[in-house]
């Protein structure tokens, strides 16, 4: 299905003659990952709404999760109904998380998303070092950004205590982000021990 509607996309804008034969391709694969980004980010909030009953879970969530991630790295399923599934099933866990978290003391929250922000930038995108095309200042400006969002992430907790007990959200897409680079370096570690 996300074949053929990045199929027509690209279809579309070729007609209008905004993009070139030889790009088709790019365009695909780009339509592809919007299109993937969106259903999956459409499911989360649809069960956040339907069966938590509160779209906030899902706002929060996505904000912290998709920019962490997006520069952390972790864990790649190999298809996208993988992808999809194990998106959907991490974000019920948070969410269940999230109201466990809820009850608890606020220091405790605080102390747990200090845990995970350090484990996320100690170990964040080991891919990335092994590749020779990536620059160790390349590397850098990665390790930068995911010790900023982390750092960004922990004020906003700490101010969202005061608007919304749902913070403890951001706890849990944080400990998600780092199960999924512990799972990532695991299998590159169980890999690399195999030659």
């Amino acid at each position: 299905m996300l074949d053929f509607i990045s199929n027509k996309s690209t279809c579309l804008l070729m007609r209008k003659n905004s993009i070139e034969e030889d790009d088709k391709e790019l365009y695909m694969y780009g339509f592809y990952i919007i299109y993937s980004t969106l259903f999956i980010i459409l499911s989360i909030t649809a069960i956040s709404c339907f069966i938590f009953n509160d779209i906030i879970y899902s706002f929060l969530y996505i904000i912290v999760f998709i920019p962490v991630r997006a520069f952390a790295g972790g864990y790649h399923s190999n298809s996208y109904f993988g992808c999809f599934s194990i998106s959907n099933i991490l974000f019920i866990i948070a969410t269940f998380l999230t109201i466990f978290l809820n009850n608890k003391p606020v220091l405790m929250q605080f102390i747990l998303l200090l845990f995970f922000s350090l484990y996320i930038c100690w170990n964040q995108h080991s891919e990335k070092k092994e590749e020779p095309e990536f620059t160790q200042e390349e590397h850098n400006k990665f390790h930068r950004n995911v010790t900023i969002l982390c750092i960004f992430w922990y004020f906003v907790f700490g101010i969202l205590q005061y608007f919304t007990r749902n913070s403890g959200m951001i706890v849990s897409a944080m400990l998600i982000v780092a199960i999924m680079i512990h799972i990532k370096n695991r299998k590159e570690k169980n890999y690399d021990s195999s030659f």
